[in-house]
């Protein structure tokens, strides 16, 4: 026969594999977050240089 303290015990664990699971999905959420994050910025950079080599050639030109 299961006692009151067995059960609870029982449902600490179960929340603590919920818990880990839980943080898992998280870690995972944020891995995903940083690699746009990083995709985005290096967008921008490949952008600004773009931007940059484009006036570069157009003061050239009015030269």
């Amino acid at each position: 026969m299961t006692t009151e303290t067995d059960r609870i015990r029982i449902e600490l664990g179960s929340l603590g594999i919920i818990e880990r699971a839980v943080s898992a999905v998280l870690d995972l959420y944020l891995m995903a977050l940083r690699e746009q994050e990083f995709a985005i910025e290096s967008k921008v950079e490949e952008k600004a240089m773009q931007t940059r080599l484009s006036w570069g050639s157009s003061k050239a030109l009015c030269l």
